[in-house]
C-alpha cells in the first residue's frame, strides 16, 4: 500500500489535509488553473456577504518581514451575483466546497445560510466571525456569547456543517471554543490573521492583518490549547509553507490545514507540500497522518 493522505473531516473524505483558505483562492476559477486537484481536499471561497463591497482602498497588501499585511475589507460581488455567476462553476470542482459568509450584523449570518440552503453541493459553511479589516469596534469572534447567537441562529437553517473561523486576538481562545461548540458549530479554524500596523512610506501606515510564517507558533498555540477543550474538529491555518508545517499542526491537534499567504508567492504550492508530506511519513515508515495526530475530532 502506498502512503495515504487522505482524512475524514466532518464525514467527508478529503483527498488531502490540505483546504485553501478563504481570500486567496477567490470564488475559485481563478486558482484553479494552478492547481493539481489531487493535492487538495478542500477550497473555500472568498468571504461573501448579502451586498456587494468594494473593500479597502490600496495599498492592500503590504510585505513585511517574514510575511505579509493584508487590508482588503471583505471585497466581494455579493451573495446574489455570487449565486448567478460564480456557484456553478465551484460546484463543478473535484474537491470539496467551502463557501466562507460574513455579515456586518449577526442577523446577517442565517439570511446568506438561508440563501445558499438550496445547492446541495456545498459542502460546508464558514463563518468568518474575525476578519480584522473591517471598521468595528470588536470583532464578533472577541465575545463568546456573540458567537454562540450567531452560530446557533445560523444552525437552524444551514443544512451544511457550519465551521467558525476565530481570532488570534482575544483574552481566552477557549471560551470562544467552547461558546462555538455550544452554539452548535461544527467545526473551528484557528486562526485569521492579526491585526496589526505598519507603515509602508513616510506618513503612510496600513492596518490589516498579519499573516504568513509570523503567525505559525501563536496559531499552534491557539490549536494546542482549544484541544484541551473541546473534540471538534479544528482547521490550523498560519504560516503553512511545506509539509512539515502540516505535521506541526498535526501534533497541536490539527485535524486539517488551511494554506494562505503561500498561494500568493506560489500557486502551485499544494502539489509540492502534498510530496513533501508523503516524504516525510515514507521515512517515518508511517503510511498516514493518524499517526502524528493528537486530536480527537476526526
Amino acid at each position: 500500500m502506498g502512503i495515504n493522505l487522505s482524512v475524514n473531516f466532518l464525514g467527508k473524505k478529503l483527498t488531502t489535509p490540505v483546504i485553501l483558505a478563504s481570500g486567496v483562492s477567490g470564488y475559485s476559477d481563478e486558482l484553479i488553473p494552478f492547481l493539481d486537484p489531487n493535492s487538495v481536499g478542500a477550497i473555500t471561497t472568498k468571504t461573501i456577504t448579502l451586498q456587494p463591497r468594494e473593500g479597502n482602498p490600496p495599498p492592500r497588501i503590504i510585505e513585511v518581514p517574514g510575511g505579509i499585511i493584508n487590508s482588503i475589507g471583505l471585497a466581494n460581488m455579493g451573495v446574489a451575483a455570487f449565486i448567478k455567476e460564480k456557484l456553478a462553476s465551484l460546484l463543478k470542482l473535484p474537491m470539496k466546497k467551502i463557501v466562507s459568509i460574513g455579515g456586518a450584523k449577526e442577523e446577517e449570518f442565517p439570511l446568506l445560510a438561508r440563501m445558499l440552503s438550496e445547492f446541495r453541493g456545498i459542502d460546508f459553511l464558514e463563518l468568518n466571525l474575525s476578519c480584522p479589516n473591517l471598521k468595528k469596534q470588536k470583532l464578533f469572534a472577541q465575545e463568546p456569547e456573540t458567537c454562540l447567537k450567531i452560530i446557533k441562529n445560523t444552525k437552524r437553517v444551514s443544512p451544511f456543517p457550519l465551521i467558525a473561523k476565530l481570532s488570534p486576538q482575544v483574552t481566552d481562545i477557549k471560551e470562544v471554543a467552547l461558546a462555538c461548540e455550544e452554539g452548535g458549530a461544527d467545526a473551528l479554524n484557528l486562526i485569521n490573521s492579526l491585526p496589526v500596523l505598519c507603515y509602508y512610506a513616510a506618513g503612510k501606515k496600513l492596518r490589516g492583518g498579519l499573516s504568513g510564517p509570523p503567525l505559525k507558533p501563536l496559531s499552534l498555540r491557539l490549536i494546542e490549547e482549544t484541544r484541551k477543550v473541546t473534540s471538534l474538529p479544528l482547521i490550523g491555518t498560519g504560516g503553512i509553507y511545506a509539509g512539515k508545517d502540516i505535521i506541526d499542526y498535526f501534533l497541536a491537534g490539527a485535524n486539517c490545514v488551511s494554506l494562505g499567504s503561500v498561494l500568493l508567492l506560489e500557486p502551485s504550492a499544494p502539489a509540492r507540500i502534498a510530496k513533501e508530506l508523503k516524504e516525510i511519513l515514507a521515512s517515518s515508515g508511517y503510511d498516514s497522518l493518524s499517526c502524528f495526530s493528537s486530536s480527537t475530532g476526526l
